[in-house]
């Protein structure tokens, strides 16, 4: 099956408009978790997880929360912010990639999307 490129445009606009709004504020709940406790260091688990409260509990004060907020803020877990970003270091790693690598994920991204839409 051929597929010209403005399908596969109209097929990625859709599969983002799809997005859970839910799914958004999640994620959106994690980055300030995890921003603020950046800002806070910790050698050990026990240290994280005392950080970990006290930013949602920094979050509860600052931010004006709905019911649905403080329900996804519940339900957020250390473990959440940790594989959702990784070590909590000051300074995150970046990786280069070469025009030709990007040019294979993305053709690996479009393929597997591809895929999703056919079945």
């Amino acid at each position: 099956m051929k597929i010209t490129q403005q399908e596969l445009l109209d097929i990625i606009r859709e599969s983002i408009n799809d997005i859970d709004p839910e799914d958004e504020r999640i994620e959106e709940l994690i980055s300030v978790i995890y921003d603020k406790m950046r800002e806070m260091s910790a050698d050990n688990r026990e240290e994280q997880e005392e950080n970990f409260k006290a930013a949602k509990i920094e979050i509860v004060d600052d931010l004006e929360l709905d019911k649905n907020d403080l329900k996804i803020l519940n339900s957020i877990g250390l473990d959440d912010i940790l594989k959702m970003r990784g070590r909590l270091t000051l300074e995150q790693e970046t990786t280069k990639i070469t025009s030709e690598e990007l040019r294979k994920i993305i053709k690996e991204e479009t393929e597997q999307v591809l895929s999703e839409f056919e079945e």
